[in-house]
């Protein structure tokens, strides 16, 4: 567990690093559910699409990383549900800014099983399948 922890920092290291390397900001804050996120913005606005990415890693254990981008400022609501379509936590809720956006999902207290992630905006509904295994 040890070295896969340390092999996911890594990986996510060297992600954060390539973006700064394009000219990119970043503030990070954490939410009153303990969900870590991340706002990146930078010279590629423009370029961006309102998109719900694949968390990963998936499948995971404990913890999982959930990001999005919007091409432009919008009312986004990004929650987790488990397979009964019952929603487990809310990753995001509100009028966000055009940009790149990723949360740290702890999911340490769920019971294994699938899950997945919804994207709701003005413009559509985007949903990602994951899969929490024992811890």
């Amino acid at each position: 567990m040890k070295r896969k922890l340390h092999s996911i920092l890594f990986i996510s290291l060297i992600s954060i690093t390539s973006i700064f390397a394009q000219g990119f900001t970043a503030s990070f804050a954490s939410d009153t559910q303990g969900a870590d996120q991340s706002f990146f913005s930078g010279q590629d606005n423009d370029k961006l699409t309102t998109e719900l990415f694949q968390n990963y890693p998936n499948p995971f254990n404990g913890v999982t990383t959930v990001s999005f981008s919007l091409g432009k400022t919008m009312q986004v609501e990004v929650k987790i549900y488990n397979m009964l379509g019952k929603e487990v936590r809310t990753i995001a809720d509100g009028t966000m800014s055009q940009g790149r956006y990723v949360y740290e999902f702890n999911a340490s207290t769920l019971p294994k099983g699938y899950y997945f992630i919804q994207m709701k905006t003005d413009e559509n509904v985007s949903t990602r399948k994951m899969k929490l295994e024992e811890l």
